[in-house]
C-alpha cells in the first residue's frame, strides 16, 4: 500500500537560491558543451535540449516571450559575474564519469548548495555550507548506506556531514573513491582546503545572482502565480506520486514524514527536480519548471500531426506510438495491476494514453478478470479457464480478441460452459 504524503506546499514565490544556482548551472553547462559563447548565451533560445520537445525552438520563444525577455535580462546582468571565473566553472561542472546522462547526479556545486536546505543566500551559514558538500561529496563517493531508513539513516547524515568532525582527512579519503579526473579531484581537494573563503564568496555571488533575478521577477509574476496556482489546485497524493513517477523516483523514496514542497522555478523553466534526502534536516522538496505545462493532450498532438502530414507514428513509438502503453504478457499484466510503475516509464494518464491489456495467447488469468471485471463480468474458475483457452484458440488462429470478441466469448461463458 503506497504511503501517503503528510502534506504538499506550493509556494507563491520563487525559491531565491534555486533560481540563482540554475543562472549559474545554465551559464557553465553550456560553456562546457561548447555550443555557445558567453555573449551568445544571452540570446540562446529558451529550450537547451531541443530533442525534448515537439515545437522547435522559435515557436517555443515566441509562446513564452515574457519568460525569454526574463532569462536574456537575467543572462545579461549575470554574465559580468560569472565570467572568467575557471575555479568556479569547474566546480559546477564536476559530476561523475562513465554514467548514463539519466543516471548522472548533479555537478557538486550546484548540488551541495540545495543541500543547504535554504531558500536564500541570506540564510546561508558556513556549517550549512559545510554539511551541504560533505553530504553530495559523500554521495558521490558512494560511501552512504542508502538502504537505511528513518531514524538509522537521519543518525547516518548527520554523522557523515558534521561540520564540527570535518576533517581534510576524510575527504581525501571520499574523493579518492569518486569517478572524476585527476584535476577535478585537485580541484576538489583545494575547495575543501579553503571552504572559509569559498563560503563567503559564493554567498556573496549568490546574493548579486538572487538580486538580478528578483529585478527582472516582474516580467513572470503572472506566468509564475498561474503556474502555482495550477500546482496548488492538484496537490494531491496521486499528482505528487505522478511527479514522483515522472523523476523515475520509486515510490518508496516518496515522503511520509515531512511536507513535500513545491516551487515553480523560472530560471530552470521546463525542469522537474526532486530533491530527496533521509537526513530529517532537510525537506522533501520539488522545483516544478514554469514551462513544465500538462502533457495529457500529447498522443492527440501526435494524432493531429499525423493526420496532416500522412506520416504516423509507429505501432511501438514509446509515448505516442498505437501500443506503448498496450500489453499482453501475463506476468506483465499481473505486475502492473499490482504496480503500474514496474513496467510502465509514466502513467499512461499523464500524456493522454490509456493503459490496454491485449487479449491472445500469452493472456493469464490475472488479466483476463481484470478485463471481464471492466466489462461487468464475474467469471468462476471453470469460466476463467474456458475463456482463456477460447482466447488461446482463436489467437493461434490469426483471429484478433476485440472487445466485441471478447464480449461474445464472456456471454457464452455465463451462458453455460460446455462440459
Amino acid at each position: 500500500m503506497r504511503k501517503a504524503f503528510p502534506q504538499v506546499i506550493v509556494h507563491k514565490a520563487p525559491h531565491a537560491l534555486s533560481e540563482a544556482v540554475q543562472l549559474a548551472l545554465s551559464y557553465y553547462t553550456i560553456l562546457a558543451e561548447g555550443m555557445e559563447t558567453p555573449a551568445a548565451w544571452e540570446e540562446a533560445h529558451l529550450i537547451h535540449r531541443g530533442e525534448r520537445f515537439t515545437l522547435p525552438p522559435e515557436q517555443i520563444d515566441a509562446a513564452f516571450a515574457d519568460v525569454r525577455a526574463y532569462l536574456r535580462r537575467c543572462r545579461a546582468n549575470a554574465r559580468p559575474l560569472l565570467e572568467g571565473d575557471p575555479q568556479l566553472g569547474a566546480l559546477f561542472q564536476i559530476r561523475l564519469s562513465g554514467m548514463a546522462e539519466d543516471a548522472q547526479l548533479e555537478p557538486f556545486l550546484p548540488s551541495a548548495l540545495m543541500l543547504t536546505d535554504v531558500e536564500s543566500s541570506e540564510q546561508l551559514t558556513k556549517p550549512l555550507f559545510i554539511r551541504g558538500c560533505l553530504m553530495h561529496l559523500y554521495a558521490m563517493a558512494g560511501m552512504m548506506d542508502l538502504s537505511l531508513q528513518g531514524e538509522e539513516a537521519q543518525a547516518q547524515y548527520h554523522h557523515v556531514s558534521d561540520p564540527a568532525r570535518f576533517t581534510m582527512a576524510q575527504v581525501m579519503r571520499a574523493v579518492d573513491l569518486v569517478q572524476i579526473t585527476d584535476a577535478q579531484r585537485m580541484t576538489l581537494l583545494r575547495f575543501f582546503q579553503d571552504l572559509d573563503a569559498w563560503t563567503l564568496r559564493m554567498t556573496a555571488l549568490l546574493a548579486k545572482l538572487e538580486t538580478v533575478c528578483r529585478t527582472h521577477y516582474p516580467l513572470v509574476a503572472d506566468r509564475f502565480l498561474s503556474k502555482a496556482a495550477s500546482l496548488d489546485s492538484q496537490s494531491s497524493d496521486e499528482q505528487a506520486y505522478q511527479w514522483f513517477a515522472r523523476m523515475g523516483q520509486d515510490k518508496d523514496a516518496a515522503p511520509s514524514d515531512a511536507p513535500l514542497h513545491v516551487w515553480p522555478a523560472v530560471i530552470a523553466y521546463n525542469g522537474l527536480d526532486i530533491q530527496l534526502s533521509p537526513w530529517h534536516a532537510v525537506r522533501q522538496r520539488m522545483h516544478v519548471g514554469v514551462l513544465f505545462d500538462d502533457l495529457s493532450r500529447l498522443q492527440e498532438v501526435s494524432r493531429l500531426v499525423a493526420r496532416y502530414s500522412g506520416l504516423a507514428p509507429e505501432r511501438t513509438r514509446p509515448v505516442v506510438g498505437e501500443n506503448a502503453f498496450a500489453h499482453e504478457s501475463g506476468i506483465h499484466i499481473a505486475a502492473i495491476l499490482e504496480d503500474p510503475a514496474t513496467y510502465e516509464y509514466v502513467p499512461p494518464e499523464m500524456v493522454g494514453g490509456e493503459r490496454r491489456f491485449i487479449l491472445g495467447k500469452h493472456t493469464g488469468r490475472k488479466a483476463l478478470e481484470h478485463v471481464a471485471k471492466a466489462y461487468g463480468f464475474e467469471l468462476s474458475d471453470r469460466e476463467a479457464q474456458w475463456v482463456l483457452e477460447q482466447i488461446k484458440r482463436k489467437s493461434e488462429g490469426k483471429c484478433s480478441v476485440t472487445p466485441e470478441v471478447l464480449c461474445t466469448i464472456l456471454r457464452q461463458a455465463k451462458g453455460g460452459v460446455p462440459s
